[in-house]
């Protein structure tokens, strides 16, 4: 593994060609490019712009998780649970991205999702 000296945010453009290139379909990869934009703009608040992949802590990620917490969704409430975990599995998915590539950052499976309890889900268990 290697230490990239690119930053995160110069990554995603990158991770976003790959995903095409990789054949992912048009929706996920428009999706994609949304949700690592909020990222982003995590990243962009918490100046933390020239962040590189290995520096990237599981302080961070609870960080970034309360962030997306707090952010309004359509009808002004607070992003569903549901939604916060499709922010969270793009940002799992670059990850994975690092380690295809052999750039040293923190493992994809240290990005616990949001548990999502309801009547469906309850009947599964």
């Amino acid at each position: 593994m290697m230490k990239s000296k690119i930053p995160i945010l110069e990554h995603v453009p990158v991770f976003l060609n790959y995903c095409k290139s990789k054949g992912l379909s048009e929706k996920t990869y428009i999706a994609y490019k949304s949700f690592l934009r909020r990222f982003i703009e995590w990243l962009k608040k918490e100046n933390k712009n020239i962040l590189l992949p290995h520096e990237l802590t599981v302080a961070d990620i609870h960080s970034y998780k309360s962030y997306l917490s707090s952010l309004p969704g359509k009808n002004g409430q607070t992003l569903k649970t549901i939604t916060q975990n499709y922010y969270l599995i793009a940002l799992r998915a670059l990850l994975g991205y690092f380690a295809a590539k052999d750039i040293e950052s923190l493992p994809a499976n240290k990005i616990y999702l949001f548990s999502c309890t309801s009547k469906r889900n309850s009947l599964i268990k």
